[in-house]
């Protein structure tokens, strides 16, 4: 009589996982660290070439990473002179973007009702909108160049004479 004899089969081990590596961020030094000149030189650049605002620009992050939040930037320019000149020229920068974002804006065809071909007149306010809303920042952010400018004229006599003559009248 034959016997079978049972065979023994190893249990087959499978690879250890690999712990999940997180991908580094570009504009950190380490996980918990922003480097501050990166993050303000990409922040300027795109100040400099739009017309958004930095919170939407922070909000929109930067090739798919997310950037620091607007009361972190605000804490660095806080501490930190030479970031805040940069920011300031980066704004200022804006203000010519916008001028020639605005001569864009002036001329495009506003629409038109398809049925009536007549012009929209929401999109022409919305159009206005737009440019005096660029128009009003300019003013703000170079207001030598864009700024409103205010004549002041003086004419009579102020001085020594016409007070005591003034206050002799009385």
């Amino acid at each position: 009589m034959a016997t079978k004899t049972a065979s023994k089969t190893k249990p087959v081990k499978k690879p250890a996982a690999r712990k999940a590596v997180k991908p580094v961020h570009p504009l950190m030094l380490d996980s918990k660290s922003w480097n501050k000149q990166k993050v303000m030189d990409i922040l300027c650049e795109r100040v400099a070439s739009s017309s958004k605002s930095l919170v939407t620009l922070l909000r929109d992050g930067h090739e798919g990473h997310k950037l620091p939040s607007y009361v972190i930037i605000s804490k660095w320019m806080s501490v930190d002179e030479e970031l805040v000149n940069q920011y300031a020229r980066a704004k200022e920068q804006q203000a010519e973007y916008m001028a020639d974002e605005m001569m864009d804006i002036a001329d495009e065809m506003p629409l038109t009702n398809p049925m009536t071909g007549a012009i929209d007149s929401a999109a022409v306010q919305h159009q206005r909108l737009r440019t005096e809303t660029r128009k009003w920042l300019m003013g703000k952010l170079k207001p030598k160049k864009y700024g409103d400018k205010i004549d002041v004229e003086h004419s009579g006599k102020i001085g020594i004479e016409t007070l005591i003559t003034e206050a002799g009248a009385e």
